[in-house]
C-alpha cells in the first residue's frame, strides 16, 4: 500500500479510504452521523455505538443533532465473517438511508392527505401527507440542500431545505433555530422562550432557558 510521506496515513485502494492509527473526523455544518458514516463506509449505528464514541454520543445524546467541531472517531473497516452452509442461498439485508420526516400542522392540527413534491439532489419524488400530517421519504447521505413544494396554485407553497444544520438544543443556535422553525419570531429571544412556554403551558413564563423548556422543544420540534 502507498504510503504519503510525512503523514502518516495509509491509503487502502480496498476500501477507498484512509487510514491512520488513531483516525477521527471533526464535524463541519451541515454534517450528520449518516454523512460521516457513509463518506468511511459505515453505517451510522455502526460509529455512535463505538466504545470509542461513548463520550460523544453521552454528550449529544441524539445522533441526528451532532455541532461543528465534535469529534467522530472512525474505525478501521474490518470484515464480517458469517457462517453460512454451502450450496445454499442466502439473503443478506443492507441498511437503508437516512429519513427525512417533517410534520405539517394548522395550529396544532396535522394536516393530513396534503400533496406535496419533494426535491432533493435534483431527484423529485410526489406523495400525500400521512394520518398524522407527516412527509416521510429516504435521505441521502450527502443530501445538503432540497425543496419542498406544498399544495398548488394560490395554495402553493415553496420551502427552501437545508440538512445537517439543526444544532444540539443545548446551544443557543440550537434553541433559536428550533424556535424559529416552529414560527415564533427570534430577533428577541427572550420573547420567543416566553411565547413558547405560554403555547405550552411551562412555567414560570419568562425567558430563563432550562431542562425542562429545552426537552419540551425538542418534543414539539420532534428532533
Amino acid at each position: 500500500m502507498p504510503v504519503i510521506a510525512g503523514s502518516g496515513i495509509v491509503l487502502d485502494h480496498r476500501f477507498g479510504h484512509r487510514s491512520e492509527a488513531m483516525p477521527s473526523h471533526t464535524v463541519v455544518q451541515g454534517d450528520c452521523l449518516s454523512s460521516i458514516a457513509e463518506r468511511y463506509g459505515f453505517d451510522w449505528s455502526t460509529l455512535w455505538n463505538h466504545a470509542n464514541n461513548a463520550q460523544l454520543k453521552q454528550l449529544r445524546q441524539d445522533p441526528n443533532v451532532i455541532f461543528p467541531g465534535d469529534v467522530v472517531f472512525i474505525p478501521e473497516i474490518t470484515a464480517k465473517e458469517v457462517d453460512a452452509a454451502t450450496d445454499a442461498l442466502h439473503n443478506f439485508k443492507k441498511k437503508g438511508p437516512a429519513q427525512f420526516a417533517v410534520r405539517l400542522l394548522d395550529g396544532d392540527q396535522p394536516i393530513t392527505g396534503q400533496a406535496y413534491e419533494l426535491i432533493i439532489d435534483g431527484h423529485s419524488v410526489t406523495g400525500s401527507t400521512d394520518g398524522d400530517g407527516f412527509i416521510r421519504q429516504p435521505l441521502p447521505p450527502e443530501a445538503r440542500q432540497g425543496r419542498l413544494i406544498v399544495g398548488s396554485g394560490s395554495t402553493r407553497n415553496l420551502y427552501e431545505l437545508n440538512f445537517g444544520t439543526v444544532d444540539p438544543v443545548t446551544t443557543e443556535n440550537g434553541v433559536r433555530g428550533r424556535l424559529s422553525d416552529l414560527g415564533y419570531g427570534v430577533d428577541n429571544l427572550a420573547d420567543a422562550v416566553k411565547a413558547f412556554k405560554a403555547k405550552n403551558s411551562l412555567s414560570p413564563v419568562d425567558e430563563s432557558i432550562d431542562d425542562v423548556f429545552r426537552n419540551k422543544l425538542k418534543e414539539v420540534y420532534g428532533l
